[in-house]
């Protein structure tokens, strides 16, 4: 099954290497400078431009920009933020632009230096890593990008590693489900008049309001499509019905991610 609508091919070559990690410094020349990006807070796709400029409100609680730092360049800090997102490379790169771009406007002296992904034997994405150079290293700043990234997308179970302080901190606001569709023991007829595509836009439809349809990933035998929300249990029982009737999601399994 091949998702033909959405699908992205992988931003190079060293982000595909099975079972490895790879750390990619500096920008990416891949990105889009226009990429779109979910906002968790509200679930609804806003570009990096509009979240740099709006307040967001986070679980009840404004999202409120600290006075401006001064910069010191001379012994910038660096953490890294290990999300616990089942992201392509193109759809992590996404996320880095658009924290990237938030930083930069908000004066912060925050910069995305790069990221990597991590991928399982079978090739499929385990998780991801973003580093952020820091000019101040504080414990402001420190819940500026936590803050950020929450209302961006940071499943349960993300940490922020700060070598500097030699601690690692855990954060996360979203719940993951990954929806795996079997691609090889189905009726022939039934991949001949379905589309995987359809199933795509449904479970985006479904989860309106709630959660979003964030990467997929294609394998020998399964597709998996990777969502994000506020609780899994409720995104399930949203695509349950659609699920049990639609014939390509025949034999397909679910699985919570965060």
């Amino acid at each position: 099954m091949i998702l033909g609508i959405k699908a992205v091919q992988l931003r190079s070559d060293r982000d595909h290497r099975p079972a490895s990690w790879r750390r990619v410094n500096g920008r990416n020349p891949f990105r889009s400078k226009h990429s779109q990006l979910l906002f968790m807070g509200s679930f609804c796709v806003r570009s990096c431009e509009d979240f740099a400029s709006q307040q967001r409100t986070i679980r009840g609680d404004q999202l409120k920009w600290p006075l401006v730092f001064k910069k010191n360049k001379k012994n910038p800090s660096v953490v890294v933020a290990s999300l616990n997102a089942r992201l392509q490379p193109v759809h992590r790169g996404e996320l880095e632009d658009a924290l990237d771009a938030v930083m930069k406007r908000h004066g912060h002296g925050v910069r995305v230096l790069g990221g990597g992904t991590l991928l399982q034997s079978n090739g499929e994405v385990e998780h991801c890593d973003i580093e952020i150079e820091l000019d101040h290293l504080s414990d402001v700043t420190i819940d500026i990008v936590v803050r950020a990234l929450e209302a961006m997308l940071a499943p349960k179970g993300s940490r922020l590693h700060v070598p500097d302080q030699n601690r690692v901190i855990e954060f996360g606001a979203h719940e993951g489900l990954a929806l795996y569709l079997n691609g090889t023991d189905l009726p022939q007829e039934v991949y001949a008049t379905s589309d995987v595509n359809f199933v795509y836009q449904e479970c985006e439809r479904l989860l309106s309001g709630i959660g979003i349809v964030k990467s997929h990933w294609q394998g020998q035998h399964e597709t998996a499509l990777y969502m994000y929300g506020s609780d899994f249990q409720t995104m399930r029982d949203c695509l349950t019905s659609f699920l049990q009737t639609y014939p390509l999601c025949q034999q397909c399994r679910i699985e919570q991610i965060a």
